[in-house]
């Protein structure tokens, strides 16, 4: 119960600093638009990965009703909650069938987990990006904001997780 109500007030943290913090400030250059909103499907805690794509429909429905915007955000979400545990098993080689991995420095290491949002924040951003224009017309105005996006919102997730997440193993 503690643990659902803990992953609950970082579902509200992230979203609250989604909308109210990083959409309200001004652009720095005209393609970045840094998304963290995400994080919050990296961050849960090992389960079935139907369970993982149903939290994952409902945070990015919640998204695309503050946006205005028809399941995109849904839909990248639902992607990202698929693909979570094979993307972590294709970067953690030595990892077993049973188990379900968890997404987190402490698991993968600092080079691994950049890396894997890398690849996570690159998935959510061409999926977002290409259904929000719908048409490959502008293709690459559509790849560059992506790839902005997916470096600056890979960053950001890095620090927060670092500053979250992040613990050391203790020396005994």
């Amino acid at each position: 119960m503690i643990t659902g109500i803990k992953y609950f007030l970082l579902f509200l943290m992230i979203l609250v600093l989604q909308v109210f913090v990083l959409d309200q400030a001004p652009e720095i250059m005209p393609y970045a638009r840094p998304v963290l909103f995400f994080m919050f499907i990296l961050a849960l805690p090992s389960m079935r990965a139907v369970w993982l794509m149903a939290i994952g429909f409902g945070g990015g429905l919640i998204l695309d009703i503050l946006y205005g915007t028809p399941g995109i955000n849904a839909a990248a979400c639902v992607l990202l909650a698929y693909l979570k545990v094979p993307l972590i098993r294709l970067i953690k080689k030595d990892e077993e069938e049973n188990t379900i991995p968890d997404a987190h420095i402490t698991y993968l290491g600092f080079g691994q987990y950049f890396f894997y949002l890398l690849l996570v924040s690159l998935l959510f951003h061409l999926v977002a990006g290409f259904l929000s224009v719908f048409s490959f017309v502008q293709a690459w105005q559509t790849l560059l904001r992506v790839g902005v996006n997916t470096v600056i919102s890979a960053i950001l997730i890095y620090i927060f997780e670092i500053i979250f997440f992040y613990r050391r193993a203790s020396k005994t």
